[in-house]
C-alpha cells in the first residue's frame, strides 16, 4: 500500500513538472493611447497587462511605464497579488509634444515578454 501511495506522489509530481510550464508564460504588455492629441491635452494611457497563471507565488512582479524616457507610472505587486492575469493599469499625462511611449511587466518566474512601444503624435 506505502508503495502505491509513493507511486502516486511521484507520477503526480512528475505531471505537474510537465504541464505547469504549459499553463503559465512571461508577463506582456499592451498600450492603449490615442494616435493623436492636441497639444496641452491630457491623454490617458492604458496599460493592458497579461499574464498566464497569476497565483499566489507566480505572478506578475511589475509593470511600468514611461513616456519620453521618464517614467510615469510603476506597480509592483508581491507574493499575495491574487489579481486576474489579465488587468490594466491607467495614467493620464499632459501631452506637451509628441509622447513616446514604452511599458513592460515582468512574472516574478518566468520574467518579461518584452518591451512594448507606442506613440501620440501632438498637434
Amino acid at each position: 500500500m506505502k508503495t502505491r501511495i509513493k507511486l502516486v506522489v511521484l507520477y503526480s509530481v512528475a505531471f505537474l513538472i510537465v504541464t505547469l510550464p504549459a499553463l503559465a508564460n512571461k508577463s506582456s504588455v499592451a498600450i492603449e493611447a490615442p494616435a493623436t492629441a492636441i497639444k496641452d491635452e491630457m491623454v490617458t494611457i492604458t496599460l493592458k497587462v497579461s499574464h498566464q497563471g497569476n497565483n499566489l507565488i507566480h505572478h506578475t512582479m511589475w509593470a511600468y511605464v514611461k513616456v519620453n524616457g521618464a517614467e510615469v507610472g510603476r506597480w509592483e505587486w508581491k507574493k499575495k497579488h491574487f489579481e486576474s492575469g489579465n488587468f490594466t493599469r491607467q495614467i493620464t499625462v499632459k501631452a506637451e509634444k509628441t509622447l513616446a511611449i514604452e511599458a513592460e511587466a515582468s512574472c516574478n518566474f518566468h520574467g518579461s515578454a518584452g518591451m512594448k512601444q507606442a506613440a501620440v503624435e501632438v498637434k
